[in-house]
């Protein structure tokens, strides 16, 4: 009789360790998100004429586009209105700076840099367009401020120092126009 109460505890062990590897396991917690991007302002001291072709060109094109989808998807007169001013003011300093560009052999990029990808992408996605719109082109615009004008005061190119200055002071109206608002 011990033998078979032996052989029962195998076949009841045998059949615990079965059933228990076909338990549920204990779910794992979601793996944790990536951090956004730091979003992070222009230098206030110009980089390498290279460095500030690409940081230019990539923020006028973030007005540009930017203002291009204000004007599909704002409904308020004065969102229209700043966006068709922007786009206007910014497609200029782009033709500028690709014209100098030409120049010196250096072509603005025709994409945007990362950080103005994000800031466009959300953009692109806010339930509040026009406050979206009006916080994110304030910011635009006062980088390009900053960047036109420490460019324009020493950056490395006489070709492009009279560009930076023309920008800068076209930054410098639009400014303003976030002022008045």
């Amino acid at each position: 009789m011990r033998l078979k109460t032996k052989a029962q505890l195998a076949l009841v062990g045998l059949a615990g360790i079965l059933i228990g590897g076909c338990a549920t396991r204990e779910a794992r917690p979601p793996s944790p998100r990536p951090a956004p991007p730091v979003i992070v302002a222009p230098p206030s001291r110009p980089g390498s004429t290279e460095e500030y072709m690409k940081l230019s060109s990539s923020n006028a094109l973030l007005v540009v586009r930017a203002s291009e989808l204000a004007m599909r998807r704002s409904t308020r007169g004065s969102t229209l209105q700043i966006a068709s001013r922007l786009k206007r003011d910014h497609t200029g300093i782009a033709g500028q700076l690709n014209l100098a560009g030409r120049r010196l052999n250096l072509l603005p990029p025709a994409s945007m840099l990362m950080l103005d990808q994000v800031l466009f992408d959300g953009l692109s996605r806010a339930s509040d367009f026009d406050v979206a719109y009006s916080r994110t082109m304030r910011s635009a615009v006062k980088n390009c401020l900053a960047s036109h004008s420490a460019y324009s005061a020493t950056g490395g190119s006489p070709t492009l120092r009279p560009v930076a200055r023309f920008a800068a002071s076209v930054c410098r109206d639009e400014q303003a126009l976030f002022r008045s608002r």
